[in-house]
């Protein structure tokens, strides 16, 4: 545990993040007994006078309740930036919030019929049309 501790005490709101494993969780399967290493990230926000979390929260409901196919995409995207370790905004990643505000952008502006073509059109739009020197992404 003690390795996995860090603490971003200068971002905007100071979180305390660390790695939990339990010792060890067995699967039986058909062909031989696996040992699984079943982690779980944990990250504590500490009190702040800035801190906007019930806002945040609220804003987020409301916006995957209008928006139903924000929750797909925003996972998958998520899973793949977890992967690819671009996921903790404090190291230059991108944050859970910041990507369904990206998605929500995206979804305002082109209506779409499935969460598969919300995810390609997501893609296509950041990845080949979106400029950042030239716009912002607002809700």
């Amino acid at each position: 545990l003690s390795d996995s501790i860090r603490v971003a005490a200068h971002a905007a709101i100071p979180v305390l993040s660390f790695i939990t494993t339990p010792d060890e969780v067995k699967r039986v399967s058909t062909e031989s007994e696996e040992t699984l290493a079943c982690s779980t990230r944990v990250d504590v926000c500490l009190h702040d006078s800035n801190h906007r979390g019930l806002r945040s929260k609220a804003l987020t409901n409301r916006l995957l309740q209008e928006y139903p196919f924000a929750r797909p995409v925003t996972l998958v995207l998520k899973q793949w930036l977890i992967e690819q370790a671009y996921s903790m905004s404090y190291s230059g990643g991108l944050c859970s919030y910041g990507l369904l505000l990206m998605v929500v952008a995206f979804l305002q502006h082109s209506p779409v019929k499935s969460a598969a073509a919300a995810l390609v059109g997501f893609l296509n739009f950041y990845g080949r049309r979106f400029d950042p020197q030239l716009y912002g992404v607002s809700v």
